[in-house]
């Protein structure tokens, strides 16, 4: 049974959104989220109502009447309704960027802590060699914490020397003053309990300084940094890099016999010394700060090109290579319950029973609108005007919504297959009836409530999801046309996005500079020349912004069989 939110909590919680909480209140808020799953759960899904009511106010189609005729109104909704739309469009950002990094919490694997086995081993060593020495026992637990593993050593790629030697098949751990070189490859690490993910590249010489800090000497590092690890630093050049809670590129080259390096915010923000040891500048999303030995900082502004709407023009009727996409909405009459904590998904409620049915049974999708018909052409990108499209004059325009794509298609030849995406807020791919991917937000019934098998990879970095892209499990395909079914919605406002792509087992696709693969999005015909802009458009994005992105090719495209 779940718990009620503690009054502490939601106190903790507010303060966290409006940048109000202290250095001591931080720390308890990060205990307690550190130490109670459900208060974890809670304070998610706290951002996640905190967002969509915001993002209300950003839509330029939607005036504050209209969200609070279905939003509870309160008085911190009523003071948010006065502020400046910049400002207003800031604080949503900011919350959808916390709502994407606290997911972390739900996904942090086994391996981001040390075995009670092994610390109580470390303990022991470092007491029995205390002891002998005679050293205090506080010392001793000291020297412990310093000796116990500050990171691990996920992905290896490459020829890597581990403290000069080359590292070992078994290999994993890294503790406080490691060493690690890469000439050539790839290779990725977390830090202990700040889950901060590094993904590094040649020619690379780091050194692991602890579980929240490291020095580069060389190479190029690009950082996750959850809520956990606030203030990790990186120290470069004499500087120190310490982040606030993002995502950042570090790199550090000779050139002309100086070293220069550079660091590019992806997300959120960063302080950097302005000089070494001196003065901490803050940079914020899209900034790019280059220095050398000794030298001021260069600051300049890039601009990272925002996520491209892919939801106009969009085919306004179905073609002979499209699924058929349906559109469900609540009606204009339709009165749902007053704003809940946490937020009900009362749209995923209607679609439960449809899909655990094996998508035969309709019934419980009696009770809303069904709008306009609209083929498939890929899910990728931003689809803000796409509801606005499919919604008939009856349906409601500030609910939820869901489209429902169906058909019948072959794979490109046969063999395994895996879909890779995630979306804000559903998206579920079932075949011949069963559901075999879910990349649906984890706040929402499609996610909670279905038992559908779904790994998270943060270190592939998707638009939407700060924790990673998500995949679903292998489906065996031979030359029999099968029976797909896709949903692809939005639980609280029009805006939504999303990337839904296919991989086949044993086929080599080319990878990204940070070493991820560039699966083929899930197409069943070949793209128009807008729409091959607009993919364009996306990778480009996706380049510049998270180092990822995707292909096209033409021999990977499904064929549309009814």
């Amino acid at each position: 049974m779940k718990h009620e939110p503690s009054s502490e909590l939601l106190e903790y919680a507010s303060a966290y959104v409006d940048q109000r909480l202290d250095a001591q209140q931080l720390a308890a808020l990060e205990e307690i989220l550190r130490n109670d799953a459900e208060a974890r759960r809670i304070f998610a899904q706290f951002l996640h109502d905190h967002a969509a009511l915001q993002w209300h106010y950003i839509d330029t189609g939607t005036t504050s009447q209209d969200v609070l005729g279905w939003l509870e109104q309160d008085g911190e909704a009523q003071r948010s309704q006065k502020q400046g739309m910049s400002g207003m469009a800031w604080v949503a950002m900011a919350a959808c960027l916390l709502i994407g990094l606290v997911v972390s919490w739900f996904v942090s694997p086994g391996w981001h802590e040390d075995s009670a086995e092994q610390k109580a081993l470390v303990k022991s060593e470092v007491q029995a060699e205390a002891k002998a020495q005679g050293v205090a026992e506080t010392k001793a637990e000291a020297i412990a914490e310093i000796k116990s593993t500050a990171a691990y050593l996920i992905r290896k790629e490459g020829n890597i020397l581990l403290n000069g030697v080359p590292l070992g098949a078994d290999d994993s751990s890294l503790k406080p003053g490691d060493t690690l070189a890469l000439e050539q490859g790839l290779l990725e690490l977390v830090f202990r309990e700040t889950d901060v993910h590094v993904i590094a590249v040649p020619p690379l010489k780091m050194t692991v300084v602890s579980n929240t800090a490291l020095k580069l000497e060389s190479g190029e590092l690009k950082l996750h940094v959850p809520p956990q690890g606030v203030g990790f630093e990186v120290e470069t050049q004499e500087r120190k890099i310490i982040d606030l809670g993002t995502s950042f590129v570090v790199s550090t080259h000779s050139r002309q016999s100086q070293i220069l390096s550079q660091v590019l915010v992806l997300d959120g923000k960063i302080l950097v010394e302005d000089t070494p040891g001196g003065e901490q500048l803050a940079l914020e999303k899209g900034e790019v700060a280059s220095f050398s030995k000794g030298s001021k900082l260069e600051v300049k502004r890039r601009m990272l090109e925002g996520l491209p709407d892919f939801s106009a023009p969009m085919p306004g009727a179905v073609t002979k290579d499209s699924l058929r996409g349906r559109f469900f909405a609540f009606g204009n009459d339709t009165n749902l319950p007053a704003r809940t904590f946490p937020l009900v998904d009362h749209m995923g409620a209607h679609f439960l029973p449809l899909v655990e049915g094996g998508f035969s049974d309709e019934a419980a999708l009696a009770g809303l609108q069904e709008g306009h018909t609209l083929a498939f052409d890929g899910i990728a990108g931003a689809h803000g005007k796409l509801a606005d499209y499919a919604r008939s004059e009856d349906a409601s325009h500030h609910k939820s919504w869901m489209m429902w794509y169906q058909g019948k298609v072959k794979a490109p030849k046969p063999g395994r297959y895996r879909f890779w995406g995630y979306a804000d807020n559903y998206l579920l791919v079932a075949i011949n009836g069963k559901p075999v991917f879910n990349g649906s937000r984890f706040d929402t019934a499609l996610r909670e409530e279905l038992a559908v098998k779904s790994q998270r990879h943060p270190a592939f970095p998707c638009f939407n999801a700060k924790a990673g892209i998500a995949s679903g499990e292998w489906i065996e395909l031979g030359d029999e046309p099968v029976q797909i079914d896709i949903l692809f919605g939005e639980m609280g406002n029009r805006y939504t996005s999303g990337i839904l792509q296919i991989e086949r087992d044993g086929d080599q696709y080319p990878h990204s500079y940070w070493g991820q693969p560039q699966w083929p999005l899930f197409l069943t015909q070949k793209p128009s020349e807008q729409r091959a802009a607009n993919f364009k458009q996306l990778n480009l994005y996706l380049e510049n912004s998270l180092r990822g992105s995707f292909s096209i090719p033409e021999d990977d495209i499904w064929r549309l069989v009814e």
